[in-house]
């Protein structure tokens, strides 16, 4: 079994699951966008974030004046969330690889953030939060864009607000 350690591409062979998504952005980018795990769209085109949540995200992001294309992106899950724990495993991988020399970590979602901090999300969105798992000296913890097609845009909003001021500071 490859891992990313190995290669930059894998195939679980514990799940064999046809859809990969692999990270997306400049690998140089002082920041990480990690999500929970990719839908539809994103198993198609193999790329984080290029769905309905992305469209939120970039949207926000763009008027906020941030320009998503600067951040590196990965999924908690690369590949459709299952129960495979070995899948789960090789995934982690590659977010701790990728997260490796970043800035600030940006944990994106409900699993996400739970997975690698212990945090309900709705308990420390748009704050500042700590992971035994990173050394990024911020990590911020936010809803997923997703919220916004339930309940509106603005808790979303205003996370991603306190989000992107720390990114503008880390990226000038």
């Amino acid at each position: 079994m490859m891992s990313w350690e190995d290669n930059d591409i894998y195939t679980c062979q514990s799940c064999k699951n046809d859809g990969l998504v692999l990270p997306w952005g400049p690998k140089n980018s002082p920041i990480l966008l990690v999500g929970d795990s990719p839908g539809d769209t994103e198993l198609k085109t193999g790329k984080p974030f290029t769905g309905r949540n992305g469209t939120v995200l970039r949207s926000e992001l763009r008027y906020l004046n941030v320009d998503i294309n600067q951040i590196r992106k990965v999924l908690l899950w690369q590949y459709e969330k299952n129960k495979n724990e070995k899948c789960l495993s090789l995934s982690e991988q590659a977010v701790l690889k990728e997260a490796k020399g970043k800035e600030m970590i940006i944990l994106l979602g409900s699993d996400t953030v739970r997975h690698f901090t212990g945090f309900n999300v709705m308990s420390v969105t748009g704050l500042q939060v700590k992971s035994a798992h990173f050394s990024a000296p911020v990590i911020m913890a936010c809803v997923s864009p997703g919220i916004s097609f339930h309940s509106g845009v603005g808790e979303f909003r205003l996370s991603i607000q306190k989000i992107a001021k720390q990114m503008k500071e880390v990226m000038f």
